[in-house]
């Protein structure tokens, strides 16, 4: 886990949590990341957070 001014980097390749998983699952898994039952993620305390893997930003409808 990395955390920049603008962003927190979370780097799973190679981790043994990365295979088998989808997105969700791992940030269930990440370090200051809570999800909760209705998919709604939160990144250190902070909602409303955008998701980008591989500089892609995951659609974010119906997540806060």
């Amino acid at each position: 886990m990395e955390i920049k001014p603008d962003r927190t980097v979370f780097n799973v390749e190679g981790t043994i949590n990365s295979t088998g998983s989808d997105a969700l699952s791992l940030l269930r898994k990440a370090p200051a990341v809570t999800v909760d039952n209705n998919d709604n993620i939160n990144v250190l305390g902070r909602s409303g957070v955008l998701i980008y893997i591989d500089g892609k930003r995951l659609p974010s409808a119906g997540r806060s």
